[in-house]
């Protein structure tokens, strides 16, 4: 009996680890408005629009890849913006599923009305100030020592109620 309880090799572990790191709260800020259709970009032979590829470089700055290390201990969350800001995920550590939500990231289609007029014009605009406004309030409750926020866009602001630059003194006035 003692042989084959031997040749189970039974162990026991007794040893708890725990790392803590500290990370910094990054709320990626990525433009879904009408001119990020632009197939301007070639990737492996294959023709990307704007936003493919932002999407690519925020999923290899974030999960890492293409000779970056990642952000495994920041805190990432994510504001879409076209015409209309909107908080797609709240800061979090998980990652995997942050880039799922980043795979949901699409650029409006028209919609049209009997007379062929486009109902939904205003979602192709570009309303930077208020896309920086909303990443600051998601930041402004994070316990995180650093804050920061990435600005991922193709052009220049065309609506909203803020102004860049005032989205960015709210934001400076909020740390």
């Amino acid at each position: 009996g003692l042989f084959i309880v031997a040749l189970a090799r039974p162990q026991r572990g007794l040893v708890f680890t725990r790392v803590r790191t500290e990370g910094i709260a990054l709320e990626m800020v990525v433009d879904v408005s009408g001119s990020m259709r632009a197939l301007d970009f070639q990737i492996a032979g294959k023709r990307l629009d704007r936003l493919e590829v932002v999407k690519n470089v925020f999923r290899s700055f974030v999960l890492g890849g293409d000779a970056l290390k990642g952000r495994p201990n920041d805190l990432v969350g994510v504001v879409a913006f076209g015409g209309f800001p909107t908080s797609f995920c709240p800061l979090t550590l998980d990652h995997k599923a942050l880039a799922e939500v980043l795979a949901t990231l699409r650029i409006p289609e028209e919609i049209y009305d009997a007379q062929g007029r486009i109902l939904n014009e205003q979602e192709f605009a570009t309303a930077i100030g208020d896309a920086i406004a909303l990443g600051t309030a998601r930041l402004r409750d994070s316990k995180a020592k650093a804050k920061v926020m990435i600005l991922l866009t193709d052009g220049e602001s065309n609506a909203g109620q803020l102004d860049p630059q005032e989205g960015a003194r709210v934001a400076a006035a909020l740390g």
